[in-house]
């Protein structure tokens, strides 16, 4: 995350052009203005796994959302403040996960402005016809560049 901070974040310093700690040129006013923290929840603690993605035959089954937005002027910029900013927010979330998996929701409200829940579980559905058509085009597509790269391969040859 510094390195993102670091690339994206506001301008750290102004010398002869606004210049990052580590070198690196930063635009001005090209910068993110907000942290996303996510946490999602499944019903009965069933993520999704590698074969729900790839097969979609998993019926349908309730996801619930908590997020957050941080001002990125309240996150750290310094490694040793962002690491313990960090671990402060994986403390959060299994207190988060925590309740919800004793309750069935998110607690309710919250000290600070910014935190969303999702009022009710969202329901995730797989299409078995989608999933085949994404995993079709991808195989073409494939195909596709493998005979085009080929074709060019003997010519030069």
């Amino acid at each position: 995350m510094k390195t993102i901070l670091d690339t994206v974040g506001p301008p750290l310093a102004h010398r002869n052009g606004p210049l990052q700690e580590n070198g690196a040129v930063h635009s001005e006013g090209q910068h993110i203005k907000w942290i996303v923290d996510i946490t999602i929840a499944y019903q009965n603690g069933r993520p999704l796994d590698i074969q729900t993605l790839v097969s979609a035959w998993r019926p349908p089954y309730p996801t619930t959302l908590h997020y957050r937005c941080f001002p990125i002027s309240e996150v750290p910029q310094d490694e040793e403040g962002l690491t313990k900013w960090l671990y402060q927010r994986f403390e959060e979330k299994e207190q988060l996960m925590s309740h919800f998996y004793s309750t069935g929701q998110f607690p309710p409200g919250s000290k600070r402005p910014g935190t969303k829940t999702t009022d009710k579980a969202v329901e995730i559905t797989f299409s078995p016809w989608w999933m085949l058509s994404i995993h079709l085009f991808y195989l073409c597509s494939t195909a596709l560049h493998w005979h085009t790269f080929s074709t060019m391969l003997q010519w030069i040859s």
